[in-house]
């Protein structure tokens, strides 16, 4: 870990703003870097490399932020990414995103100029060579993701060169690249570099994985690319560097309870570190003074779990929830029954006590009345305030990598009952949870609930296609990955889909901590305060808040905005993100996104 601490500390630091990183740093400022005068050993090659890990900002999981925008939070903000499409908004005028590509052009510097390094082994220089063309592919996957086509930039450019005023490149030529470098990065990178913190051989294997069932999925769902037939060349290629990992052996899934699944989320970075389900970390430090936010969610006064998300949780015995009588009228103290234990470890369940405290937690229920509990750092030396929570989070897990690989095969019709035991039944033995997912039953009877939400996926496959998609869900909540997921699925209206809190059977008081005693109070807009209750909420009329069963006295809550507000998604134009306006004007040759 001591050859890593650099990173430690200049991970804290942005690109544009590298003062204070290292004595490196001060001695050749960026604006006077030169090749002669930097480039001269595998070790400057590390020191400068070690500025990138802050790029991972883009496709990481290092805030837990971004599933704000998919159909797992129930959220008031009106001014996020997806919201402003959502409300009509989002504009060429006004959008944002695209002005980052100083950082890209910090890598192309190193791997231009790479070639003055003579001091090292060519084994070391050509790992930080694999380490620079892995944050260049992670740079252009974000693109890709929100873009698709983009101007593709193999070199660092200067002030006056003519391809700054290019046009975008097609997503094939952009993927193609891609994935040159991904592959270059796996055959090149050392399998360890003494901590997780660090990219390596399975992290780039991880990496790829991840994008090519993106793409492969994303090709297969999106008619509007027209390359469709293209899309199994991506499953093969994810197949495969999935095999690559389980066949090293060196990652697994552990446990046999709950506490397990806990342990992945609420851990310091050391903990972390020794659990084989994690390939790489982020990896918080107190003394470095890099913290996340993570707290925030159990607590926030704007951010509650969605009644989807909720409702997606199988019975313990692998049945579905929503094929029980009445399920969708199923109280907070009800919903937990028999379920799936990976849900009271994501959605802080009834009773749980706050530890701090020492008394039992109720979520407000101005946020639907669940509250996320999942990346709640419950060891109070590891949460002490704002950006200081330092339990630590996977950038990739082994789960993921499983379930990519069900994933793809399912796709591929290839997939047997032997590889959903060792991926998805995995994961569900992990928490001990003796239902198990059968090929065989899966694909005679899908399940209509998900038959209804991913209505795009057919064929021999779509009950079991169905089934990864859940598990992928519960299994990888609060991540990062949903609403990139719903996106490469074409599950655009799972994105503009009204999304609702918990069950209230009857206007009044409500005991939500299984104590017998009631808690919380939901009243109509002109009805007058009960007493004995901490928190009261007031719906209906006027009010933000809404139920929306029959005359508004019963019903999910909701937020009456949403109601009014939200349009249906537009199919294909919203999968994708307009550039700014004073982009293309400055550059003729940048053509707008399709459909803006």
């Amino acid at each position: 870990m001591k050859k890593f601490s650099i990173y430690i500390i200049c991970l804290s630091a942005t690109l544009a703003g590298w003062t204070s990183c290292s004595d490196f740093l001060d001695r050749i400022p960026e604006t006077s870097i030169t090749p002669e005068g930097f480039f001269r050993s595998t070790n400057d090659l590390e020191l400068y490399s070690n500025t990138f890990y802050d790029l991972s900002s883009g496709f990481g999981r290092r805030g837990i932020y971004n599933d704000v925008d998919a159909d797992n939070y129930f959220y008031s903000v009106p001014s996020t990414y997806v919201k402003t499409l959502l409300t009509g908004t989002t504009k060429p005028e006004n959008c944002g995103y695209w002005s980052d590509w100083g950082k890209l052009r910090m890598v192309n510097y190193m791997l231009d100029h790479a070639v003055t390094v003579t001091d090292g082994t060519d084994e070391d220089k050509n790992h930080y060579l694999g380490v620079a063309r892995f944050f260049r592919a992670w740079f252009y996957v974000d693109k890709v993701l929100m873009y698709s086509d983009v101007p593709w930039y193999g070199k660092a450019l200067e002030s006056d060169d003519p391809d700054i005023f290019k046009a975008r490149d097609p997503r094939t030529l952009v993927v193609d690249s891609i994935l040159n470098d991904m592959q270059f990065a796996v055959d090149n990178l050392k399998a360890t570099m003494g901590t997780k913190a660090a990219v390596h051989k399975y992290a780039a294997l991880a990496f790829m994985a991840r994008f090519c069932v993106y793409e492969g999925t994303w090709r297969k769902y999106h008619s509007e690319l027209g390359l469709e037939n293209s899309a199994n060349t991506f499953f093969e290629k994810a197949v495969w560097a999935c095999e690559q990992l389980i066949n090293s052996q060196q990652f697994a899934i552990e446990g046999n309870s709950p506490e397990a699944y806990r342990a992945l989320f609420t851990s310091p970075g050391d903990v972390l570190a020794q659990n084989k389900d994690c390939i790489m970390q982020f990896y918080p430090s107190e003394a470095a003074n890099i913290g996340q936010n993570v707290y925030i969610y159990l607590e926030n006064p704007y951010v509650g779990v969605s009644q989807s998300l909720a409702e997606t949780y199988l019975m313990l015995d692998g049945t579905p929830f929503t094929s029980t009588p009445g399920y969708n009228e199923k109280t907070y103290l009800e919903i937990f029954k028999d379920r799936d234990p990976r849900m009271a470890e994501t959605i802080a369940p009834p009773g749980w006590i706050l530890p701090f405290e020492n008394q039992a937690y109720y979520r407000t229920p101005s946020t639907g009345g669940y509250g996320q509990l999942k990346n709640y750092p419950i060891d109070l030396d590891l949460r002490k305030g704002w950006d200081m929570c330092y339990n630590a989070q996977s950038w990739f897990r082994y789960a993921e990598v499983l379930l990519n690989y069900a994933e793809a095969k399912a796709e591929l019709g290839t997939l047997t009952q032997n590889d959903l035991d060792i991926s998805v039944n995995k994961l569900r033995e992990r928490v001990g949870m003796p239902g198990r997912l059968d090929l065989g039953k899966a694909n005679s009877n899908p399940d209509p609930y998900l038959a209804d939400a991913y209505d795009k996926v057919s064929g021999a496959n779509k009950g079991v296609i169905l089934e990864i998609r859940r598990e992928r869900r519960v299994e990888m909540a609060f991540e990062e990955l949903r609403l990139n997921d719903l996106k490469r699925w074409g599950a655009g209206k799972l994105i503009s889909q009204h999304q609702k809190g918990m069950y209230i059977p009857a206007l009044g008081v409500m005991d939500v901590t299984a104590d017998g005693v009631p808690d919380i109070a939901i009243i109509g807009p002109n009805d007058p305060e009960p007493a004995g209750v901490s928190i009261i909420l007031r719906v209906g009329g006027n009010e933000a808040i809404a139920l929306d069963g029959p005359g508004g006295l019963s019903g999910h809550i909701t937020y009456t905005a949403d109601k009014i507000n939200k349009l249906p998604f537009e199919e294909p134009k919203w999968y994708y993100y307009p550039i700014p306006l004073s982009e293309t004007v400055l550059n003729p040759q940048l053509k707008q996104i399709q459909g803006w």
